[in-house]
């Protein structure tokens, strides 16, 4: 994890590996995810997760943590509460999971460019920003 602990000091991202104790479902909290980019909150609700996850080690499968990252970030906590304990989304979610799978996702973050080029894990800027102006170039 060294690498990636000395590019997230360089980027003001505190990796806490060692407060993680058990690797959680991520279905709801690609269910939050999904909800927030409808109430165009997706940005920080997914900063948020991936922050109580990688630097505090919580359990992003938590309806509790997950009630509290969605009020921090101006949405309805507990009608976010009640639809993650329902069903609702639930196979959406997991069609999408499979559709990445099948396209060669593995791990987060994996940025998709122009539905061409993916890059998977954490990237330096240098490399993100120059296969964004590649999709674009090509594009134009």
């Amino acid at each position: 994890h060294d690498p990636l602990i000395a590019m997230g000091n360089e980027d003001g991202v505190p990796y806490g590996f060692d407060k993680i104790t058990r690797t959680p479902s991520r279905l709801n909290a690609h269910r939050l995810s999904r909800w927030a980019l409808g109430a165009g909150t997706q940005r920080t609700v997914m900063e948020a997760l991936f922050m109580a996850y990688w630097s505090w080690g919580q359990d992003i499968s938590d309806i509790s943590v997950l009630k509290t990252i969605a009020t921090v970030n101006g949405l309805h906590g507990d009608d976010i509460a009640k639809l993650l304990a329902s069903d609702t989304d639930k196979a959406e979610v997991l069609e999408e999971a499979q559709m990445a799978h099948n396209i060669g996702v593995t791990g987060v973050p994996t940025f998709i460019i122009n539905r061409k080029y993916a890059m998977a894990g954490a990237q330096p800027v240098s490399a993100l920003i120059e296969v964004v102006q590649k999709a674009a170039a090509e594009q134009a």
